[in-house]
């Protein structure tokens, strides 16, 4: 067990490592962000006081497609560089595998999740959450749950080609469940709600993070030898 947690550790840090010394992911990351935010901006129309919801939803929207997107790119330049065949060929648990890549992948999107979310304040003029504890619990609870499904759907899909556009196809329809507990929470951090009534979507939260980080520990294996 020691062993499988040292593995975890290593290959994280290698990857951490890795994006930190070349930066275009999270320079292109944070570029695109700020697009998707120039243009809800524009057509808006120059719109303010919007309702809760739509900023929630606004919100996670385009932490969905950066997140999306990262995933996507971050596998693909190491399949590029045939680094993904020395893991497979490591003398590793493949589960270990997964957790290191899921470990790298989160703590990559905690940091961009960090500055879009201060750029999407900024350019749309919104008041800080009355909640900001409950804000900052949907936000960390919400990205373990992208991040899992979307470590393990980009691994599915890392050898084919048309992996740009497969992994966020199939990863909307599996989050939104995900999507639409954190929208809520965030509308409830938003207005001032607090943790009333938000027992069903933490609920719903942690029950799809346990199961999606469960599942593909089980199934991992199968599909990098696929």
């Amino acid at each position: 067990m020691n062993a499988f947690y040292r593995s975890v550790f290593v290959m994280a840090a290698k990857d951490i490592r890795m994006e930190f010394r070349r930066k275009s992911l999270l320079l292109s990351l944070l570029v695109f962000a700020i697009l998707l935010c120039v243009i809800m901006d524009i057509s808006l129309d120059g719109k303010r006081q919007l309702d809760e919801g739509i900023v929630s939803g606004m919100l996670w929207t385009t932490l969905f497609f950066v997140s999306a997107v990262g995933l996507v790119r971050s596998d693909r330049f190491e399949m590029e560089h045939k680094g993904w065949y020395g893991l497979l060929l490591a003398p590793i648990d493949c589960g270990a595998i997964f957790y290191a890549k899921f470990v790298s992948n989160l703590l990559f999107a905690w940091l961009v999740d960090t500055m879009v979310v201060i750029v999407f304040f900024f350019l749309f003029d919104e008041p800080l959450p009355h909640s900001p504890i409950l804000f900052i619990i949907t936000m960390v609870l919400g990205s373990v749950g992208l991040i899992s499904i979307g470590t393990f759907l980009a691994a599915l899909g890392m050898s084919n080609p048309m992996a740009d556009l497969l992994v966020p196809v199939m990863l909307f329809p599996l989050s939104v469940p995900l999507l639409i507990a954190v929208t809520q929470l965030t509308s409830m951090a938003m207005n001032g709600a607090g943790f009333e009534n938000s027992t069903i979507w933490f609920v719903l939260i942690g029950g799809y993070d346990l199961i999606f980080l469960a599942l593909p520990f089980l199934l991992f294996e199968f599909i990098v030898e696929v």
